[in-house]
């Protein structure tokens, strides 16, 4: 049985972007990634997997580096979940606090790096995540009326 100490407490790091990787390169990810190691540095925590998602919307959890996360959960103990923010695991406030959830349940903590006064605060928590959901939906609203509006202009003028 292995036994922890509060300096060997463990974690595991989740970027995501809804933008397409182009060349194999994406600098939101890097960016995420190196600010959460810097982290995990700060604190002490062995960083022990890394996980991403790139060209995918935090609205959904069919998410490829979402699903092997929570699969790394059930075969090795995670003290801590790093995130920059808390949008990047999720952005529909039901699925966060059900992913949340779950994570409690193997006593898994989530920290948002750039957001600390999120910890262990529940309202807070609530109100990024209900701002994160809106933005989500405004944004996909945007879209679908551009997208909408093209198709008027290209019927209208024949192409």
């Amino acid at each position: 049985m292995n036994m922890k100490t509060a300096h060997n407490k463990t974690c595991v790091i989740y970027s995501r972007t809804a933008c397409t990787v182009v060349d194999g390169k994406d600098g939101s990810i890097l960016g995420q990634r190196e600010l959460c190691m810097q982290t995990a540095k700060n604190f002490g925590y062995e960083v022990i997997g890394t996980y991403e998602d790139y060209g995918t919307s935090g609205h959904s959890t069919k998410r490829t580096g979402l699903t092997k996360l929570l699969n790394q959960y059930k075969q090795q103990q995670v003290d801590y979940l790093l995130v920059t923010h808390i949008d990047r695991f999720a952005r529909n406030i039901a699925d966060y606090f059900k992913l949340k959830e779950q994570l409690a349940q193997t006593n898994t903590k989530i920290v948002p790096c750039l957001q600390p006064e999120l910890a262990n605060n529940p309202l807070f928590e609530s109100i990024f995540m209900s701002v994160a959901q809106w933005e989500s939906e405004e944004h996909s609203r945007r879209t679908k009326l551009g997208i909408i509006k093209r198709k008027e202009r290209m019927a209208k003028y024949g192409k």
